[in-house]
């Protein structure tokens, strides 16, 4: 057949949730493997960043899955309580929250940050939500593809082992409101050439940058 609808063939995709855990129902299952390049706005929950993460390429436990998304705008989201799970592992399970918690047991985390997240997605570029104040613990973490990271206007921190073993990532612009930088957190980014780091940084933690073996120019404020 040679007629074929515009939808067999979308690679791009923009969306507004206006319910929390709809995701999947605004996008159809005939594009959710095929979708490359994705902008969601609106209140997500976890069962909506566990659809992305299959988008993505990775499953809930780190497996396999069909999906080809690689850039992702998430810019205009917000996060908000409840929903499924999006990430786990054989300790843990990570949830998405408005505020942040961990189980008695330290088995259950509510994160604001997207922690975990997109960690060893097939993702290339990401723009991060306009008002996350950090980049959550491994939440970019061995994404061997990343070469493009948009951080929001409100970012202020970025957290440990964030873009560990990011290892396309070249260059990242630091807004002006980054004061924190924990420890590990550009670990073994082995492409990484330079950074600029904001005038107002108050910590920059152990081992930021270890292993950042192509690591040639590092300005602080309007010095080299």
């Amino acid at each position: 057949m040679v007629a074929m609808s515009a939808q067999a063939f979308a690679t791009s995709k923009t969306v507004t949730v206006t319910e929390a855990g709809t995701l999947s129902t605004l996008i159809p299952a005939s594009e959710k493997n095929a979708i490359t390049s994705l902008t969601v706005s609106g209140t997500l929950n976890g069962t909506d960043i566990r659809f992305i993460r299959e988008m993505a390429g990775l499953d809930i436990e780190g497996e396999t899955t069909d999906g080809k998304l690689t850039e992702l705008n998430i810019a205009g989201i917000e996060l908000t309580d409840g929903g499924d799970a999006y990430y786990e592992d054989a300790w843990s399970k990570y949830y998405t929250a408005t505020s942040y918690d961990v189980s008695e047991d330290n088995d259950l985390y509510y994160c604001t940050d997207l922690s975990y997240a997109f960690t060893g997605t097939n993702l290339t570029k990401v723009v991060w939500p306009a008002t996350m104040w950090e980049v959550g613990e491994n939440a970019l973490a061995y994404c061997s593809d990343l070469k493009e990271f948009v951080l929001g206007s409100e970012t202020n921190e970025i957290k440990p082992h964030a873009f560990s073993r990011c290892s396309a990532l070249e260059t990242i612009t630091l807004t002006p409101k980054i004061i924190y930088i924990d420890e590990f957190a550009f670990s073994d980014c082995s492409s990484l050439k330079s950074i600029a780091l904001p005038a107002g940084l108050e910590m920059l933690d152990k081992s930021c940058f270890l292993g950042c073996s192509s690591l040639a120019s590092v300005t602080f404020g309007n010095v080299t």
